[in-house]
């Protein structure tokens, strides 16, 4: 027969075997959120340096798991793949829902007309009159909500004016933080290159191809990072 103090002996390491695996569960589910975290630091990190460069920004309503995708097909120059997923998730604004509150940060009706106009070319299809009509839309939007232009060649506004960047969501400034294709100088060289997307190039007629769906693209994700990245704080 068990003996009491036998019985509480095995009570009691049962109960510490029980609270050490409870706790090692939390430890791992711990460790599991760090690594995540760091993972999804990491993942920013390289889409918001590289993804500017190709004329690529993010608007931060796009879902989460796409960062990861992106910063893994980037790393590994896999940039047709990283055109396909951006292309995947280009934004359908219903301006109706959207006007009154642009019209409520100081966007005139006029700048919301053109941005009807774009929005209609680019999912029609009419791509080369979308980009045309999309790129100056993105400094006349910028200077709307922000008080300042979007694509300036030097120095980039939006980097260096503390009033706008501080009107930029987090994920905005990292997007921002550095030089990108909206702001680099035109190369002459990948003029007629399908991948190549300069703005500059493309407001002063320089481009020597036609423009596509990744132009017209491009054009409604700026916008769309413009719109939706302004801070609801201030």
């Amino acid at each position: 027969m068990e003996s009491l103090q036998d019985f509480f002996a095995r009570e009691v390491a049962a109960a510490q075997a029980h609270i050490t695996a409870m706790v090692e569960q939390q430890n791992r589910f711990w460790r599991e959120v760090h690594e995540s975290h760091d993972q999804w630091q990491r993942a920013t990190a390289i889409v918001c340096n590289r993804l500017p460069v190709r004329g690529w920004y993010m608007s931060g309503q796009e879902p989460a798991p796409l960062v990861v995708q992106l910063a893994r097909r980037i790393e590994a120059e896999a940039w047709a793949d990283v055109d396909r997923l951006m292309l995947q998730h280009v934004p359908v604004f219903r301006l109706d829902a959207v006007s009154p509150r642009l019209a409520s940060k100081g966007v005139p009706v006029y700048c919301i007309d053109r941005l009807r106009r774009f929005f209609d070319h680019h999912q029609k299809g009419n791509y080369e009159e979308a980009t045309y009509l999309g790129v100056p839309l993105l400094d006349e939007v910028c200077l709307h909500l922000y008080g300042t232009e979007f694509t300036r060649k030097s120095p980039p506004t939006l980097i260096s004016s503390t009033s706008a960047k501080a009107a930029l969501s987090s994920l905005g400034q990292e997007f921002v933080s550095d030089f990108g294709s909206l702001q680099n100088k035109i190369e002459d060289a990948r003029l007629q290159d399908e991948d190549y997307w300069c703005r500059h190039a493309i407001l002063h007629g320089k481009m020597r191809r036609p423009m596509g769906i990744k132009d017209s693209a491009k054009c409604c994700m700026a916008l769309a990072f413009l719109i939706r990245n302004h801070d609801e704080r201030e």
